[in-house]
């Protein structure tokens, strides 16, 4: 039998609260932020309140976990803190001081850079041709109700490929093709 989207997004959300670990964060391999961070988004668009999801007997909520990690997690690239500054405008936190980090400084000052056209790490050596490096400082500053700077759009849709979609970014590689994550964001 078919369950309902209500009742398969519940479901997904309890699964996904019982694993969620004390300290607020979700478990993943490489980056503990990252993954609350999509997580939060998940339960904040069920329309949940993001600073009351809170593992059983713990006292910090996801949106403490990720202020915590803010300046650790912002600082390693463009994607980061535009998800990060997502998260915190989507949650109606002050992007401009989550977790002592102003995340739209650090994305218009650290990340831009308005020779190249778009963002990139701090030692500008990568990222104008990475989807994820233009696309996250985008719905970052959009949802901070923040203006995107310069040509960011058109550098992101000249990332798109001939069959319509994303690659990650631009280097050559069998794996690196178009997909429906980079697509969809």
């Amino acid at each position: 039998f078919m369950l309902g989207r209500s009742i398969r997004t519940m479901r997904a959300l309890t699964w996904l609260s019982e694993i969620q670990k004390e300290d607020g964060s979700w478990p993943d391999l490489f980056e503990p932020a990252g993954a609350t961070a999509d997580v939060t988004l998940a339960f904040m668009a069920a329309g949940f309140d993001p600073f009351t999801i809170k593992s059983t007997g713990s006292v910090s909520s996801a949106m403490d976990y990720l202020e915590s990690q803010a300046a650790d997690f912002a600082g390693k690239d463009p994607a980061r803190a535009g998800k990060l500054a997502m998260v915190a405008a989507t949650a109606g936190s002050d992007p401009t001081n989550f977790g002592g980090v102003d995340l739209i400084d650090m994305l218009n000052s650290d990340y831009y850079q308005p020779a190249q056209g778009g963002f990139t790490n701090i030692t500008g050596t990568y990222g104008i041709t990475n989807t994820f490096f233009q696309a996250f400082p985008v719905l970052g500053l959009t949802a901070a109700g923040e203006t995107v700077p310069g040509t960011v759009k058109q550098t992101l849709l000249d990332l798109q490929q001939t069959d319509g979609g994303w690659k990650y970014d631009l280097a050559e590689s069998a794996g690196n093709t178009t997909t429906p994550d980079n697509t969809g964001i």
